[in-house]
């Protein structure tokens, strides 16, 4: 009985015990978070020209720093060491008051409904109009896996998306599939060249549309809804 307590204690000691080894992680590098198209930006404007505006006021930003983590001893010997967090930069912006979007919904309920003796299965739909509240505008940048670029995330009205481009010359060498490249995009106040433009669905938000430049960040969206499109006027 005492032999059996003293291995168990002994292999929890082992478990709870930190190996030898340590890993390095990497912060962010400093060359990524300046390539951020909001670097430096309080405020980002968004109109449509006529009546309407979303003042998106800068929040807070967070980049991951250098650490070395501890490993573990593992049940069955050996060591386990955590992976190391992608290097990123990420920048909020808050929009006041919060923007609120409406939208038709459908549910559907069931319930059985006794009869005499039978049970009968009842089923019911119905629409009704409901509400979101979307409040921020936030901006990833992450280290890539080579020196030369890195990867870009954009979360607006619940559109989410990854943009990939070179992060020395401003150049955009690659893009998602289900993208494309336009030359050139031109606002009412301002023209861009290399602008990756973004489409898909979302009912919800009714942005339905993105476009992205390397230099700005977001620059533009379609908003379905009220069937407009929105543009930086910050720059």
């Amino acid at each position: 009985m005492l032999l059996r307590l003293y291995i168990l204690i002994s292999l929890l000691f082992l478990i709870s015990c930190e190996c030898d080894e340590t890993v390095e992680c990497r912060g962010v590098k400093m060359q990524t978070i300046r390539s951020s198209p909001t670097y430096g930006k309080n405020q980002l404007v968004f109109t449509n020209g006529i009546d309407s505006s979303f003042v998106f006021n800068f929040s807070e930003s967070y980049s991951t720093s250098a650490s070395i983590e501890e490993c573990y001893y593992l049940f069955a010997g050996g060591c386990t060491c955590p992976e190391c967090e992608r290097p990123y930069s990420k920048r909020i912006y808050k929009c006041d008051p919060p923007i609120k979007k409406f939208y038709e919904t459908t549910r559907r309920s069931s319930w059985i409904e006794f009869i005499g003796d039978s049970a009968i299965r009842k089923d019911c739909t119905y629409t009704f109009i409901a509400e979101q509240e979307f409040s921020f505008y936030l901006e990833y940048v992450y280290d890539k896996y080579n020196n030369d670029s890195v990867q870009a995330y954009n979360h607006f009205f619940g559109f989410n998306h990854f943009f990939n481009y070179n992060a020395i010359n401003g150049n955009i060498n690659e893009i998602g599939f289900s993208d494309t490249l336009l030359s050139s995009f031109t606002t009412p106040i301002k023209n861009y060249n290399d602008v990756i433009f973004s489409r898909r669905e979302d009912r919800v938000s009714g942005i339905n549309e993105m476009y992205y430049n390397s230099e700005y960040g977001l620059i533009a969206f379609f908003d379905s809804q009220s069937n407009e499109l929105f543009y930086r006027s910050d720059n």
